[in-house]
C-alpha cells in the first residue's frame, strides 16, 4: 500500500522547518496536524489544596511539553520564582530543548534521557539525595511512579493540568493512510469520537510502550513504532517505514543489526528484542571515553617530543648561520690589519710630541734659579726684622723712665690740693 496522507496527532509546529516537513518533501506525501487531546490547566486555588510547596524541591521531572507549559504558567500565577540552581530531568531531548521557552538553557542544570523514562533513571539515580517534584496530569502514566518507587526516589506528585478528549467531529471520518499517536490518551480520544472506527488498511504509528499497549488493547495493529535504536524519533520511524514500503534498501547500523533484522520482515518492532540497546550504547560510550583518555595521555608525550625536536631544529638552523657569520669575521681581520698601519703612523706622531716635553724641562730648570733668588731675598729681609726687635727693646726703658716721672708728679698734685 502506498502512503499518500499522514495525520500527526499533535499541534502543528510553529516553524515550517521541522522533521515532518522534510519527510513530506522526501517521499512526496501530505502531512496534516490535529491534536486529539486538550489540556485544562489547574488554577492556583486547586493547586493549593494539594499542599505542595514547589520551593521545597530541588529537582523537577518533566515527561511532556504540556507539563512544561502548565508548570511555568502555574508558577507565574502563584508568584513563585524558580531558583537558578533548580535541576530539570526530561524524558527526551526535545522536552529539554523546549525549556528554552522559559529559562536560559545553558545556565541551568538540565538532564534528559534517550526516549523512555527508564533511560532517564540512570541519571536520576546519581541524584537520589535530591527531593523531586513530578508535575503531571490527572491521567498520568503510572509506570513513571512505579519506577520511582522501585528505586526509592523521594518525590512528590503534583497534578497541574487535566487532559480531556478534543472534539474531532469536523474530521467526520479518519480517512488518512497513516495516523501517528504519541500517548494512550490519543488512542482513547480516537475511539471516543469514532466508536465504530475500523483500522482496515490504515497504518497505526505509536510512540512509546504505553501508547503501543493501549493501541493493541483496542485491537489495533501497530505498523510503525518509535523509539528504536535506528529511529529514536517518530519522524525517523515514518521515514524508514516509507522507504521500506517503496522498496528502497535501508542500511542499518551494524551495532543494531540484531534489532533491525526482524523489522525488515515485519515493520512492527518489539522493544523486547532490543532491551540491551542501552547496555550497548553505554559500552560504546565507555570505549569512546577510554580512547579519549589514552589520547590525552599520549598528548603530553607528543608535546614533549615536539619540544625536544624544536631545540634540535634551532641548533641545526644555527649552524648555517654560524657558517655565514664566519666569513664576516674573516673579512673583519683584513680590516683590522688595515687599521694597524694607522696605529703605527700614530707612534711617530707621539715621538714628535716627546721633544716638546723635553724642551719644557729646560724651561722648568730656568725657572728654578728665580725661586732660589726669591729665597735669598727672603733671607736678607730676615736681619731687618731682627734689628727691629732691639729698637723695640730700647724704646721699652724710655717707657719705664716715664713711669717714675709720673710718680714724682703725683706728690706735687697732692701738695697743690693741700694749699687750696
Amino acid at each position: 500500500m502506498k502512503i499518500k496522507n499522514i495525520l500527526i496527532s499533535q499541534p502543528k509546529p510553529e516553524s515550517d522547518k521541522n522533521p515532518y516537513s522534510d519527510v513530506a518533501k522526501k517521499h512526496n506525501v501530505k502531512v496534516d496536524y490535529r491534536h486529539f487531546i486538550k489540556v485544562d490547566n489547574v488554577n492556583a486555588r486547586e493547586f493549593r489544596q494539594q499542599r505542595v510547596n514547589i520551593l521545597e524541591h530541588r529537582a523537577i521531572i518533566l515527561n511532556s511539553k504540556n507539563a512544561v507549559d502548565s508548570f511555568f504558567r502555574l508558577c507565574g500565577e502563584l508568584r513563585v520564582n524558580i531558583p537558578d540552581d533548580m535541576k530539570y530531568f526530561c524524558v527526551t531531548e526535545a522536552i529539554a530543548l523546549y525549556l528554552q521557552k522559559y529559562i536560559v538553557y545553558r545556565k541551568r542544570k538540565i538532564f534528559y534521557g534517550l526516549a523512555r523514562f527508564e533511560d532517564l533513571m540512570d541519571v536520576i539515580k546519581k541524584h537520589k539525595d535530591e527531593r523531586f517534584l513530578f508535575p503531571c496530569s490527572d491521567k498520568h502514566q503510572e509506570s513513571v511512579t512505579k519506577v520511582l518507587d522501585a528505586y526509592k526516589i523521594k518525590y512528590t506528585k503534583a497534578i497541574i493540568y487535566h487532559t480531556v478528549y478534543n472534539d474531532l467531529s469536523d474530521l467526520t471520518d479518519v480517512w488518512y493512510d497513516m495516523v501517528a499517536f504519541f500517548s494512550p490518551m490519543g488512542i482513547e480520544s480516537l475511539f471516543h469520537n469514532f466508536p465504530k472506527f475500523v483500522q482496515g488498511t490504515k497504518v497505526i504509528a505509536a510512540f512509546g510502550d504505553n501508547t503501543k499497549k493501549a493501541a493493541e488493547e483496542r485491537g489495533l495493529v501497530v505498523g510503525c513504532y518509535a523509539p528504536t535504536p535506528e529511529a529514536p524519533s517518530m519522524a525517523m520511524a515514518i521515514d524508514l517505514f516509507l522507504a521500506r514500503a517503496s522498496g528502497k534498501q535501508v542500511v542499518a547500523k551494524p551495532i543494531y543489526s540484531a534489532a533491525v533484522v526482524k523489522s525488515e520482515n515485519n515493520p512492527k518492532i518489539d522493544l523486547g528484542n532490543v532491551k540491551n540497546v542501552n547496555a550497548m550504547k553505554s559500552a560504546k560510550k565507555t570505549k569512546a571515553t577510554a580512547a579519549k583518555k589514552t589520547a590525552a595521555k599520549a598528548a603530553p608525550k607528543k608535546a614533549a617530543a615536539k619540544s625536544a625536536a624544536k631545540p634540535a631544529a634551532k641548533k641545526a638552523a644555527a649552524k648555517p648561520a654560524a657558517k655565514k657569520a664566519a666569513p664576516k669575521k674573516a673579512a673583519a681581520k683584513p680590516a683590522a690589519k688595515k687599521a694597524a698601519p694607522k696605529k703605527a703612523a700614530a707612534k711617530p706622531a707621539a715621538k714628535k710630541a716627546a721633544p716638546k716635553k723635553a724642551a719644557a724641562k729646560p724651561a722648568a730648570k730656568k725657572a728654578a734659579p728665580k725661586k732660589a733668588a726669591a729665597k735669598s731675598a727672603a733671607k736678607k729681609a730676615a736681619p731687618k726684622k731682627a734689628a727691629a726687635k732691639p729698637a723695640a727693646k730700647k724704646a721699652a726703658p724710655k717707657k719705664a723712665a716715664a713711669k717714675p716721672a709720673a710718680k714724682k708728679a703725683a706728690p706735687k698734685k697732692a701738695a697743690a690740693k693741700g694749699k687750696k
